[in-house]
């Protein structure tokens, strides 16, 4: 079995070498840079990897399709650059894909850190969020903020819950701040194309059950000072998320 990593660069020189040794197993691993000031390429090229040039952009997601689109293989890892592959995982991977002709999709469920800590509670806490194994002619791309590749009907996936990406999320809360000020940028549009829209009401509702939802039902108490901590940056962000959609929608549907 044959596979492509894919990884997209940007000043990540920290933890790049973890994330491509991890990665050994493919038989073809594709760096894209997206012009670091910093030794990603360097380091890049010392492992093995194919680096390839592409301009700068904001998000990760405007660029996914152009990159899949270089890979030789036809089953594609596309893992982010603080991530950590599980090689523990590669046999049983072979053995679904071998086993379903129909498998478009292996996910295999992360684990955040923040400034080295696991999170085990809340929003961003356990196995939440799925890396993505897929069969590159089964992909569909959406350019939009937070949204994953997604496979074409008729096609199957299977979850390897058994298994976890280590994924180091945040080393700091200026990090935190930083990172995700380019996503809000693009939550309005997002949001939006969702059919959600702005009204003062909403976004209290909305921000109230954001709250009940991180801090008690997703128990992110548990995580004591971090738990408090990642509460008041999970408000944060969805306060400016809600002021981005405002700011998009358009001025003939006027908030409530």
């Amino acid at each position: 079995m044959r596979f492509t990593s894919i990884v997209v660069t940007y000043n990540e020189e920290r933890r790049l070498k973890e994330c491509l040794k991890a990665l050994d197993f493919c038989d073809e691993k594709i760096v894209v840079d997206l012009a670091s000031k910093d030794r990603c390429k360097e380091i890049a090229k010392s492992m093995g990897c194919k680096v390839l040039d592409h301009k700068r952009v904001d998000v990760v997601e405007q660029v996914r399709e152009w990159t899949v689109q270089q890979a030789s293989n036809d089953w594609i890892i596309f893992i982010d650059p603080d991530e950590v592959f599980p090689k523990e995982a590669i046999q049983e991977i072979e053995r679904s894909i071998l086993n379903d002709a129909k498998l478009g999709e292996i996910r295999i469920p992360k684990v955040n850190h923040f400034q080295g800590q696991e999170i085990k509670y809340g929003y961003w806490g356990g196995k939440a969020a799925f890396l993505s194994i897929f069969k590159k002619e089964a992909a569909v791309f959406s350019q939009k903020v937070h949204q994953r590749i997604k496979v074409k009907e008729g096609y199957n996936y299977k979850l390897l819950n058994q298994y976890s990406i280590k994924h180091y999320w945040i080393d700091s809360t200026e990090q935190f701040y930083k990172k995700h000020l380019r996503y809000v940028k693009y939550e309005g549009e997002n949001r939006y194309s969702l059919g959600m829209r702005f009204s003062y009401f909403g976004m209290i509702k909305d921000l109230l059950y954001k709250f009940i939802l991180h801090y008690v039902i997703l128990k992110g108490f548990l995580d004591g000072l971090l738990g408090l901590k990642l509460l008041k940056l999970s408000m944060w962000y969805e306060y400016n998320a809600w002021k981005s959609l405002k700011k998009y929608q358009p001025t003939n549907s006027n908030p409530i």
